[in-house]
């Protein structure tokens, strides 16, 4: 149960990432024509429009890095508490199964006890 839900957090993760992505693919596809339009009414000299259009590609990789990276963290992470949980709950099995073969021990001993307190008389 632990797992299934520790895929379903990756697959929305990466879901989140591919929007992410493409919603900066539409943004910067905005801005180039945005440039392009200023360029061809206002006349504004070229180094302007290149030093605009170098600083939005570079905010635009950056946010796609940090988004990249927060992703694959909490994904590790994810998957490092589903392994803790699984190690627990396999933990706690057997113990319960020690502790049952236990209880069926002490209830041998004293059917034996009874056994041969009858079996005296």
């Amino acid at each position: 149960m632990v797992e299934v839900v520790v895929v379903v957090v990756v697959v929305v993760e990466v879901e989140i990432v591919v929007v992410v992505e493409v919603v900066v693919v539409v943004v910067v596809v905005v801005v180039v024509v945005v440039v392009v339009v200023v360029v061809v009414v206002v006349e504004v000299e070229v180094v302007v429009v290149v030093v605009v259009v170098v600083v939005v590609v570079v905010v635009v990789v950056v946010v796609v890095v940090v988004v990249e990276v927060s992703s694959s963290s909490s994904s590790s992470s994810s998957s490092s508490s589903s392994s803790r949980s699984s190690s627990s709950s396999s933990s706690s099995s057997s113990s319960s199964s020690s502790s049952s073969s236990s209880s069926s021990s002490s209830s041998s001993s004293s059917s034996s006890i009874v056994c041969s307190s009858s079996c005296s008389q």
